[in-house]
């Protein structure tokens, strides 16, 4: 899947989906290792980001969207070289 979809993804679920999914990707372009820190990453920052909402409950709910979308932002751009490489692998082999 192409990491562009991720900003998508984070931003109508949450950036845990996106990051879940950004993960199992990471696995399809060959790179196991990238998967398992990738949803670690994810999972404990979701986890500290609802301690944070627990802590400050006057925070913006909104505020929320704008993390979503730049978590997803980051693990798109941090994924596509990856994939650009994969498709020109995929590519050269056909």
């Amino acid at each position: 899947m192409d990491p562009k979809w991720l900003i998508l993804i984070s931003f109508l679920s949450s950036f845990l989906i996106g990051g879940i999914v950004g993960g199992f990707n990471y696995e399809r372009l060959g790179m196991p290792e990238k998967k398992k820190k990738t949803i670690i990453y994810t999972i404990l920052g979701f986890i500290v980001l609802f301690i944070i909402a627990i802590i400050f409950p006057s925070l913006p709910w909104l505020s929320f969207f704008g993390v979503n979308i730049g978590i997803g932002i980051y693990l798109s751009q941090k994924q596509y070289p990856d994939y650009i490489r994969w498709k020109l692998k995929q590519m050269d082999v056909k």
